[in-house]
């Protein structure tokens, strides 16, 4: 039976025939530049479907059919046939008798009989192949699941849908709908009769029936599109050309607030004169209703007369809002969903298209753009971008716009703005993204003319899909060969929109602007990479492992179950970096104060030895010999055993999907490829994955892990003992000694995870609590720190403070060398020293400010170890439970070899190890090989607390207790100690916000050899790093050899608000320098 509901979808859709098409998808930084044309929905699939029916000819409105068929597809919660989240009928608050008969079909197929190019049949059956072979849940459907949670487990065939195992279908898994790819199937055939006068109408009836409905079959054959002229007026020199009732025209508030002067005034005062020219627009709109049935021809004259616009513009108080009933709003203001379509033109041409999804607030998000760039001048990614305020009337609130979108744009008004407008009597509440806007523009003057710029909103995502014919001026744009103007294409879509008189719950709305200017100024969005949230943040180095640790955290999950999901998700995307075939350190800290750190280091096989890498030491570094006994999967299931709240199987399952279904390649993930380039062509295993045809996969291909995904299946369904005691250690062990290698099932049998108590240290007013050896990094950032609390920083030059910052370092590094596995070796002697605040303030007193030295005289004795890359992840869920965690393989792809049963990326962490006799100065002995030893790390995952009554300073942080302050660590090897107390140092001494004190340029130093290294490049996202020439200079004439670095480290850092109004809240930030995004909510 065809499911209930239904939804109406307009897109924007300029159309033009294909000529010689290259295909380009805008990436998700929202704006795009293109020649020819664009196909813009908030699903990507759907862009997609819509630029295929172009490419092939297709009218415009073959393509908004094809594309708005797709979104009741992949977007079920929001649009389509059925409306999936409201199907309960018994339960649902609205019940059956709020059901109207369906309107899109009919819509669709009218317009397609007047003006489609291409078969009925050929637009629909690719969306009904997607429903039939299924699509990945995105995060935005997700987000609706999880929403309507009670509303799908209460309903057989929603559960049966998106439950299958009595739990919500997790991120990205693969949804299928076979019945409503059946009912495609038979629309595609018999177009809408089937639906309207056939056997569905029929079916539909009678299961509104059953549940209470009075729709009969009847009502479905008497359903007809209506076909209207559009309401036209003048504004701003402009033809504005739009929906008439009963679609809302509340959307002429612009028409109103055009005579405000928009110079030199305060936002807080053009924010008020719009809400309350928004509120007169209200009123008005409880006039209007369905035209054959009202008599609305004097309220419409009205709201589109001048002399009635500015007799309301003489009401408006600048000063002072009122009640309701002062605009006329007696009554309630519907609260339901609005469609309107309307445009500008200007000596006939079209200038630009823009539209919105978001209900009723949809007139004022479209007005509130339509100001920003006609009234206050901004270019047109600006004025989509920026924050938005909205009213009802009904309650009297001026909701405004405070969060974080999942691409990490934060949208909200500061702290004067808000006492402004309380100050004029507003009651202010808090919203949170609610409409989204969609925005394209022509170029019609200079080089650029007949250029497209399209904006797409971040608050939901979405990209745009088209063809490209010649040169992008930015990345991902779409293109299309016009064949004739644009007004003729638009004029005959609006003549054939199907109008609502009966409008369902998240109805697409599309509000066609069409103006004429002179220019446009285009700026592409950045995307920071940081994200303000109250409840929880993921911050990962890829931003689909930061939204799957959300998802865990959004169904209640522990912050370890988060970190778990993204971890697994990482080893996945990012093989190059870490994985299972990996280990790392977690840190746990409850929210009942107590710390942990799960020591899930590799470990040295039985039959290793000191001299093992004698006669060949490149056999440390690559190949079997190199891979340890992978820690990950056993140190992820200890931790969930103690603190998981989620089934192990969900937290495993995203990142199994992942690796069968395929990921595409990302710009970090290429430049790793790139690095690795002769590697993989050397091992069978990596060439297959990576270079199948000789070379390796361009930049956005798709990989799949089919191998990977078995072995995580397997995983999932058994925990650890698949891996350490059962097939999975068998084949592993058998292709790494098939290869060469030593590793034996008897050593995944021994391996055992280690709980270790964390090393805490005082300084600077806070406490820090970090991993303790074999982690290494975080001691070297506590000597550090502790050195440089016994300077003033105040007015000291950044040179100064660089230097003073290197001197200590290469104290700490030389300390360090002590260190190894503490069940080999003693270490409590070293420990003790680096977080002595006596020893600190003697090697303060040995660092001159105006000269640095060779590496003797900072006490070096032994040569340093140079582990590699890694990847870090800081989680924090709402209760505050904390979770800081560094993975690796070691070097980029780890020992380079792949395990041809399982599909695992193996570690070479024997390379971590010190070899006697190796290099000068000498390997230091306490980090030799020995059978099952844990090679010396330079982690650092750390977490920052401060005294619950942190104004009392001098009082010991046990008395009052501690709260989380921050929660840090960062991925690149040796150099991981050095990014951290960097990012510490801005952040805490400097006072410089979270967000630059990460993205602030990076000096590194080794002690060996001894040369200071500054950053000097361009990131994957093309943000460049680079020191000035006067610190540099200046850093040389204190005798620093200075050499170029690039971006070795990557940290993820997360801050906590104490005090103030906003206490509580959490700002995370994921470094650029690799990119990815943190996410909260």
């Amino acid at each position: 039976s065809l499911p209930l509901g239904l939804s109406f979808a307009i897109f924007f859709l300029l159309e033009f025939l294909v000529s010689n098409p290259k295909i380009a998808l805008a990436r998700k930084g929202q704006k795009v530049i293109a020649r020819h044309g664009i196909v813009a929905t908030d699903e990507t699939e759907c862009s997609k479907i819509g630029r295929v029916i172009l490419q092939r000819g297709g009218h415009a409105v073959d393509a908004a059919v094809g594309a708005a068929l797709c979104l009741g597809v992949v977007s079920p919660s929001f649009n389509g046939l059925e409306e999936m989240l409201v199907r309960d009928l018994s339960k649902w608050k609205t019940g059956p008798l709020s059901i109207a008969v369906p309107e899109q079909l009919d819509g669709l197929y009218t317009a397609h009989r007047k003006y489609g190019k291409l078969l009925w049949e050929s637009i629909v059956r690719p969306v009904e192949n997607l429903a039939r072979d299924g699509f990945n849940v995105s995060e935005s459907f997700f987000m609706s699941l999880s929403h309507a949670k009670s509303v799908v487990m209460a309903d057989k065939e929603l559960r049966r849908t998106f439950a299958p195992n009595g739990e919500l279908l997790f991120l990205p898994k693969l949804v299928q709908m076979t019945k409503l790819a059946n009912t495609l199937e038979a629309i595609a055939k018999w177009g809408m009769n089937i639906f309207y006068n056939g056997s569905m109408g029929e079916t539909l009836a009678k299961e509104i029936q059953k549940f209470g409905g009075i729709i009969t079959k009847e009502d479905f054959q008497k359903y007809r599109v209506v076909q209207r002229r559009p309401l036209v007026a003048r504004v701003m020199g402009y033809e504005l050309v739009t929906v008439p009732p009963p679609a809302s025209a509340r959307k002429f508030v612009f028409f109103y607030v055009v005579f405000f002067d928009a110079t030199s005034i305060p936002m807080s005062l053009a924010m008020h004169r719009l809400v309350e020219a928004l509120k007169y627009a209200l009123a008005r709109r409880m006039d209007l209703g369905d035209p054959a049935f009202v008599n609305v021809t004097c309220v419409l004259k009205n709201m589109i007369s001048t002399r009635y616009a500015r007799k309301l513009k003489n009401l408006i108080y600048d000063n002072k809002t009122f009640d309701p009933v002062h605009y006329g709003g007696v009554r309630c203001t519907i609260t339901g969903q609005l469609i309107f379509v309307s445009w500008m033109i200007n000596d006939g041409k079209v200038k630009a298209v823009i539209g919105a999804a978001g209900g009723l607030l949809i007139p004022d998000a479209v007005t509130q753009v339509l100001m920003n760039h006609l009234k206050y001048r901004m270019d047109t990614s600006s004025a989509v971008k920026a924050a938005r305020f909205y009213h009802k009337l009904n309650p009297n609130v001026l909701y405004l716009e405070n969060y974080r979108s999942r691409f990490g744009d934060y949208y909200g008004y500061n702290s004067s703005i808000q006492a402004e407008l309380r100050q004029k009597g507003h009651v202010l509440e808090g919203a949170c993204r609610w409409p989204s806007c969609q925005l394209v523009i022509q170029m019609f003057k200079g080089a650029n003319a007949g250029k497209l710029v399209a904006v797409t909103d971040p608050r939901k995502g979405g990209l745009l899909a088209g063809n490209e014919e010649s040169d992008c001026l930015e990345a991902g744009c779409l293109l299309f060969s016009p064949f004739r103007t644009l007004n003729k294409a638009l004029n005959d879509m609006m003549e054939n929109i199907t109008e609502g008189k009966y409008l369902s719950p998240s109805a697409f709305c599309l509000f066609l602007l069409l103006l004429f200017s002179s220019s446009l100024k285009t700026a592409h969005a950045s995307v920071d990479g940081s994200v303000v949230a109250r409840r929880g943040v993921v911050a990962t180095d890829e931003t689909l492992c930061s939204i799957i640790g959300r998802a865990a955290l959004y169904q209640g999950g522990h912050a370890v179950d988060a970190a778990v999901a993204s971890a697994f998700c990482l080893g996945v995307i990012s093989p190059s970096y870490s994985g299972i075939g990996g280990g790392g350190f977690m840190l746990v800290r409850s929210s009942d104060g107590k710390s942990e750190v799960y020591d899930m280091r590799e470990m040295a096989p039985q039959r290793a030895s000191k001299d093992m890498f004698r006669s060949d030491y490149a056999k440390q570094q690559i190949g079997p010999l190199s891979i340890a006994v992978p820690g990950q999967v056993a140190g992820l299931y200890k931790a969930h055993s103690k603190y998981g709240k989620l089934k192990w199987e969900s937290l495993v399952k995203p990142a199994e999907n992942l690796a069968r279904n395929g990921f595409n390649i990302s710009d970090s993930f290429f430049r790793s490829l790139k690095g690795s380039e002769q590697f993989i062509l050397a091992d069978q295993g990596l060439r297959a994955i990576f270079a199948p045809k000789g070379k390796l996969l361009p930049l956005g291909s798709t990989v799949r892990l089919v191998k990977l995904a078995n072995t995580l299946a397997a995983i999932s369904k058994n925990g650890p003992n698949a891996f350490y005691n059962g097939p999975i250690a068998r084949s592993l062990a058998g292709d790494i000694q098939a290869a060469g290698g030593i590793v034996t099932p008897e050593d995944f049998q021994r391996y055992r995870v280690l709980i270790r108590s964390p090393l805490v240290a005082n300084t600077m007013g806070y406490q820090f609590v970090t991993a303790p050896p074999p982690a290494s990094g975080g001691a070297v950032m506590i000597l550090i720190l502790k050195i440089l609390s016994n300077y003033n920083m105040a007015g000291v030059h950044i040179t100064l403070v660089i230097h003073r910052l290197i001197e200590a370092l290469k104290f700490a590094l030389a300390l360090r060398t002590n260190f190894g596995d503490p069940d080999f070796v003693n270490v409590t002697s070293t420990l003790t020293t680096m977080i002595s605040t006596s020893h600190a303030q003697k090697l303060k007193s040995l660092i001159n400010d105006n000269k640095t030295f060779d590496p003797a005289h900072y006490g070096s004795k032994w040569g340093q170890v140079y582990d590699h890359g890694t990847t870090h992840a800081c989680v924090v869920d709402g209760k505050r439970n904390v979770v800081s965690m560094t993975m690796s393989l070691n070097s980029h792809f780890g020992s380079k070899f792949v395990s041809p049963s399982t599909g695992i990326f193996l570690n070479n962490q024997m390379y971590d190890f010190s070899i006697p006799n190796r290099g000068t100065p000498p390997p230091s002995p306490a980090n030799f090989i020995q059978p099952y030893k844990r090679p010396l790390s330079s982690m650092a995952p750390t977490i920052i607390l401060k005294a619950r009554n942190s104004h009392l300073k001098y009082i010991p942080l046990f008395v009052y207790g501690t709260q989380v302050k921050a929660v840090i660590g960062a991925a690149g090897g040796l150099m991981i100690p050095n990014a951290v107390t960097e990012v510490l140092v801005n952040y805490l001494h400097l006072r410089i916000n979270p967000l630059d004190a990460v993205l602030a340029p990076r000096f590194y130093h080794m002690l060996y050899p001894n040369v200071l290294y500054h950053e000097e490049y361009s990131s994957a996202g093309s943000d460049k790093y680079s020191c000035g020439p006067e610190i540099l200079k200046s850093l040389k004439n204190k005798g620093h050899v200075l050499q170029k670095g690039h971006g070795w480290t990557i940290c993820q850092f997360v801050v906590q608000k104490l005090e103030g109004p906003n206490s509580g809240q959490l700002l995370a930030v994921t470094d650029q320098r690799k990119g990815g995004s943190a996410v909260g909510y």
